[in-house]
């Protein structure tokens, strides 16, 4: 019998996000080592219309054997009471032997409701995960900081399905997938009705959040966190993003902690996760907990006076000099 996974694909219009086709790669590099013939890869997603044949395509081409559409009117606009109550029975229909969500807003509502309701386990927020196999049967090992991120917690699983949400940003070597039989099947709304209506819907305002997905990330340390710093960072950001170069910025948790910058921008083993093409350090030495947040880049452009630093050892460029003259001069070439 074949061990059955599942992953929670996220779109806007039917445009998939990034982080969810980036889980689906992540899923199938967990079982590179095993006969790929002794899994299923399934693929889960709501839609209004059904998906093109071109979203179908591009589902499988990321690695997903099955695809299983929740099709109906209204279904891509999401509603937690119903995509839960509709995921639960999918799963008691289905029986999953491992169940794959992304740590987003979204997903993170989901999968806690889900596995409550089908009595199993869930690992939050996990920085990796793997497959063991035991007893000639394969299990997902969940990986996970813990004791206040002083070590790294490897968790399994007693119940089924063995649910986890992946930290965004955690990425896979990108492979692609060609399927000589590929599985598409339609779900419609009957199959998950239940007997409750929804009064009102109240607007939440959430806080505003890291750009996981911009092309040029700075980083904001110790070495270049003064107000007037922070100010030229931001302006280069908005020169950068309005001359089409997708650009952001971050911090490390103690920048976070003085309350120089939100919480929501900090990146690291207690933060978020990134995968920018360059990651600009600036002023920051370079403390395990931040690179772990962000050695998914592709280059990284250290910007420090200490040329030994632990960041120097590991970033592909390497600038000595005073991280904030570093700024100051880019703003004037970029902003004036």
């Amino acid at each position: 019998m074949k061990t059955k996974i599942f992953v929670f694909i996220e779109h806007d219009k039917n445009v998939f996000k990034d982080y969810s086709m980036q889980l689906l790669n992540y899923a199938n590099s967990m079982i590179a080592d095993f006969p790929r013939s002794h899994f299923e890869i399934s693929a889960i997603v709501f839609s209004s219309l059904g998906l093109t044949h071109e979203n179908r395509e591009l589902l499988h081409k990321f690695g997903a054997e099955n695809i299983i559409d929740f099709v109906g009117q209204d279904l891509s606009d999401y509603t937690h009471d119903f995509y839960s109550n509709s995921l639960k029975k999918l799963v008691e229909y289905e029986k999953p032997d491992i169940f794959l969500f992304s740590a987003t807003y979204i997903q993170k509502e989901i999968a806690p409701t889900l596995a409550v309701s089908c009595a199993s386990g869930l690992t939050a927020d996990c920085s990796e995960l793997k497959i063991e196999n035991k007893d000639d049967k394969y299990n997902l090992i969940a990986k996970r900081p813990t004791f206040g991120n002083r070590l790294y917690a490897e968790i399994s699983y007693r119940n089924y399905p063995q649910m986890a949400t992946l930290r965004v940003g955690v990425k896979a070597p990108v492979r692609e997938f060609f399927f000589d039989n590929k599985f598409y099947k339609k779900i419609k709304p009957e199959f998950c009705e239940e007997n409750y209506s929804i009064k009102e819907f109240l607007p939440i305002k959430i806080s505003d959040e890291l750009n996981k997905e911009a092309d040029i990330m700075f980083a904001i340390g110790s070495g270049a966190a003064d107000s007037a710093t922070i100010i030229q960072i931001k302006e280069i950001v908005n020169y950068l993003n309005e001359n089409g170069t997708p650009a952001s910025y971050c911090a490390t948790r103690k920048v976070c902690e003085e309350g120089l910058i939100d919480k929501a921008y900090q990146v690291g083993q207690t933060g978020a996760f990134v995968s920018p093409k360059l990651y600009v350090a600036l002023g920051i030495s370079g403390a395990i907990h931040h690179l772990v947040g962000c050695n998914n880049s592709e280059k990284i452009l250290c910007v420090n006076i200490d040329q030994n630093c632990d960041f120097a050892k590991n970033c592909d460029f390497f600038v000595r000099t005073d991280a904030k003259e570093f700024i100051n001069e880019l703003h004037s070439k970029l902003c004036g």
